[in-house]
């Protein structure tokens, strides 16, 4: 009897866990580096998150709603007066200021297993929790009336202090018939995430890459929207995309001029040849030297440079020939 119960209860216990399927997402190991956690499912109103990392290493996830609501990991680089004992705190970054809402001196995170976590947001509030059942183990919920669905625009975390490996959901099973409904009718036009992807039937549809203007755009109109922050996270990604965009504007000025080069040494060919103090120097061999000087400064190469035919060449006549190894390419 007491053997079917502990079945019983185990078995509602998987129930009630759901199925969520976490995939990996990234190993982040560079410091302070904001940047967008992947959430699949923005429509949901919920994210699960996992978190492999040691109790000593710091790290923040945090959800945008024009203002940011973070759990950070681990203890602060600088203490104040007192001394700080708190391991996890639940923070609010408003106007490039941070106020601390909650705060525990339990590790949470574990340097050899992945924890998992969650968050959940309705209007006006915003709980965060441990695990994979949603509203379980709630560390804390968030009444602030500048959480609204229709504001959110991104999961975004950083690493300030050693290492973590994250995980996402890479997959979700409706537990409920409206919600499937509502994945099959819903279709919001103006769901469009930052990272340009759009929401339909509930489901991410990638209709195509953003380019680094559009990301540029995004992020600055976000950075007007939270009254134009001098320090803040906002801040840092607005201007990282706006340097991105700055040098992809650079490199393809850089890539034209290089392949322009490469398509006139032909042309070059019938003028006359360049006297030098060392050497008579042929209009080709300047052009040439043009073309590689430009491709070493510009980092560019032409795209016609960038073919080639790959021999395989047999590396031992006594090998088998069906040997991929015993076989040297030769471009």
């Amino acid at each position: 009897m007491k053997i079917f119960l502990v079945l019983t209860l185990a078995l509602f216990a998987d129930f009630a866990m759901g199925d969520i399927d976490m995939c990996f997402m990234e190993n982040q190991t560079r410091i302070n580096k904001l940047r967008t956690f992947v959430n699949h499912y923005p429509e949901n109103n919920h994210i699960y998150f996992g978190v492999k990392a040691c109790p000593e290493d710091a790290l923040e996830i945090a959800a945008v709603f024009g203002n940011y609501y973070g759990i950070y990991f681990g203890m602060p680089e600088l203490k104040t007066v007192r001394m700080v004992t708190d391991v996890v705190r639940i923070n609010k970054y408003k106007s490039g200021n941070s106020d601390t809402l909650w705060s525990s001196e339990q590790a949470l995170l574990d340097c050899n297993e992945m924890k998992y976590f969650w968050m959940k947001w309705s209007e006006g509030e915003l709980a965060i929790g441990q695990g994979l059942e949603l509203g379980s183990r709630t560390l804390y919920t968030i009444n602030d009336a500048d959480v609204r669905p229709e504001l959110y625009a991104s999961h975004v975390h950083v690493v300030y202090r050693g290492t973590a490996e994250f995980e996402n959901q890479c997959d979700y099973v409706a537990s409920s018939e409206d919600t499937k409904s509502r994945r099959s009718n819903e279709f919001h036009e103006d769901q469009i995430m930052l990272t340009g992807v759009q929401v339909l039937g509930g489901r991410v549809k990638h209709p195509c890459p953003p380019t680094p203007r559009e990301t540029a755009l995004s992020w600055n109109a976000i950075w007007q929207q939270c009254g134009r922050p001098a320090t803040s996270p906002v801040v840092c990604i607005n201007r990282r995309t706006r340097a991105k965009y700055r040098q992809a504007i650079k490199w393809r000025r850089n890539a034209a001029l290089v392949e322009d080069l490469y398509n006139h040494i032909d042309e070059r060919a019938c003028e006359r040849p360049i006297c030098t103090h060392d050497a008579v120097m042929s209009p080709v061999d300047k052009a040439i030297a043009e073309l590689f000087t430009r491709m070493i400064r510009t980092g560019t190469t032409p795209t016609p440079m960038l073919d080639s035919v790959v021999i395989p060449i047999l590396k031992h006549t006594r090998k088998s020939l069906n040997y991929s190894k015993n076989y040297r390419g030769i471009a």
